[in-house]
């Protein structure tokens, strides 16, 4: 009985206050209470009622945990990194520490001014503090509840030199996720002629030898997604010259089993994976060369997939991403298309469909696509890598489905691959590319909402051609990882704490 009204409480919380973005790295106090998860996708935290105690909560994204803490001191400790949001439940008053003196802030009360905030870590951080008080009415219970959020500004990232493995003689693509069940990022990268291998993570930024599989030969592109619903990241490559996808089944700690393979259109280059049909499975979606299509392959339970669905799209796409870009709760296809110098959408029609393909121009031969809010109005955004060109083009969301003219900004020579991730956190979504031409990354700092980066390069191997994010070193910053296609190895950039 008192988990059935534990359970209910839950929900009742879950749904109805908004905590906005809760990041990497927030701790507060000393205690915390029971966490879980109820799905992989959809992290919930037991809520714990006490009279006089103080609660904050934090959502790891990267492993999908959440932490809920609770005092019941007067004075609770905010131990900031710059990209902490806190959300105090039930508070009547919070007092937060600025410059050294106490501002008391009532329930109800309204604050949005910009103050010095500071407090020690390894050493003194300092960036700017906003504090909103508001106060929701919860539904269906109709309780009242009061929250309040303190939010980071933008504070500069860099990133430490190069850290190498040598994988092989040529690297097509990399990613960084956790394989082994062990909440740490491990690192996974394909290679001609048919291998995947996994790089895992000590724990503190080293890499052990790495684990070689086997899959088909001519292997290019890469997925590491959780296709059989086991809660164990799985592994998902072309092969180019076979025209198939492999799957690779994470058997558990990192050893896999398979490949099984599947049929798609000519010359598979790219891939992508989610659920696109609504049933709680993940599909998966290739953007073909040759075949100047993108096939769709529907998983059909436990890890089987039907035959795969060509659309056609235009020439040569060499990217696809899966988003919902429309705000229907459908996800939709983003896919570049080298040839005729283009990004394309297709609309989920919502029965296991897609619409005709819609396209914009951008710059020559763009190789990479990444989507995200990149201009915070809550609609997703386009940002692509234009090889031929030196740039990246920007194509801000109108909210009705369509898109403005691509801002474009330049980079490296030959920029090949793009990811979109806050960096710094504050907030805004960054652009990390990778120029196989200049062997380096360019990092663009998001400043004035999708309109104005600032960007710097760091040096890495020879003909970089993927790029991926994530946490290595466990120190709550995101790190950069690299896949260097003329050097044969993998870089990793590990972000400094400032």
């Amino acid at each position: 009985m008192d988990w059935t009204i534990i359970f209910l409480s839950l929900f009742a919380v879950a749904n109805s206050i908004s905590i906005g973005r809760i990041d990497n790295c927030s701790q507060i106090a000393d205690m915390s209470v029971l966490v879980f998860n109820i799905t992989q996708n959809e992290c919930m935290c037991r809520m714990v009622h006490s009279n006089g105690s103080k609660f904050a909560l934090n959502y790891f994204s990267r492993n999908r945990t959440c932490q809920l803490f609770e005092s019941s001191v007067t004075w609770i400790t905010l131990q900031f990194d710059v990209n902490s949001i806190f959300a105090f439940l039930n508070q009547s008053a919070i007092s937060i520490r600025i410059n050294q003196r106490s501002i008391r802030h009532k329930k109800n009360d309204i604050m949005d001014e910009q103050h010095l905030f500071y407090t020690e870590l390894n050493h003194t951080l300092l960036f700017y503090l906003i504090v909103t008080t508001t106060t929701m009415t919860t539904s269906p219970s109709s309780a009242s509840s009061s929250t309040t959020t303190a939010t980071a500004g933008f504070v500069y990232s860099t990133f430490r030199n190069q850290v190498t493995y040598k994988v092989s003689d040529t690297l097509y693509a990399v990613a960084g996720t956790d394989v082994t069940g062990d909440n740490k990022s491990d690192i996974i990268a394909v290679y001609d002629p048919n291998k995947v291998g996994i790089l895992v993570n000590r724990g503190d930024g080293i890499f052990l030898n790495q684990t070689v599989c086997s899959v088909a030969n001519n292997s290019m592109a890469l997925a590491v997604f959780d296709v059989d619903d086991d809660n164990r990241p799985d592994i998902i490559v072309t092969n180019h010259v076979i025209d198939k996808v492999n799957i690779m089944f994470n058997s558990e700690n990192g050893t896999f089993r398979g490949p099984v393979l599947y049929s798609v259109g000519r010359s598979p280059r790219a891939l992508s994976v989610a659920d696109v049909n609504d049933d709680k499975k993940p599909d998966i979606v290739t953007a073909n060369y040759y075949g100047n299509s993108i096939s769709v392959l529907i998983n059909i339970g436990n890890g089987t997939f039907s035959n795969h669905t060509i659309y056609q799209v235009g020439y040569n796409p060499y990217s696809v991403v899966i988003f919902d870009m429309n705000n229907d709760n459908r996800f939709d296809i983003v896919v570049a298309n080298s040839g005729s110098s283009t990004v394309g959408i297709l609309f989920n029609n919502g029965n296991s469909t897609f619409g005709v393909h819609n396209s914009y121009p951008v710059g020559g031969f763009p190789y990479s696509v990444a989507v995200g809010d990149v201009d915070n109005d809550n609609r997703p955004d386009i940002v692509v890598a234009n090889y031929i060109s030196n740039t990246l083009s920007v194509l801000l969301n109108k909210g009705d489905g369509s898109f403005m003219s691509q801002i474009t900004y330049s980079v490296g020579t030959g920029p090949y691959s793009v990811v979109v991730f806050d960096m710094n956190n504050d907030n805004r979504l960054d652009i990390i590319v990778a120029n196989s031409g200049a062997d380096n990354v360019s990092i663009l700092l998001n400043r004035n909402n999708g309109t104005a980066f600032n960007q710097t390069t760091y040096p890495v191997g020879n003909d970089p051609r993927s790029v991926a994010v994530a946490y290595i070193d466990n120190d709550c910053h995101p790190d950069v990882i690299i896949a260097n296609y003329g050097s044969g190895s993998v870089s990793i950039l590990l972000q400094n704490e400032n």
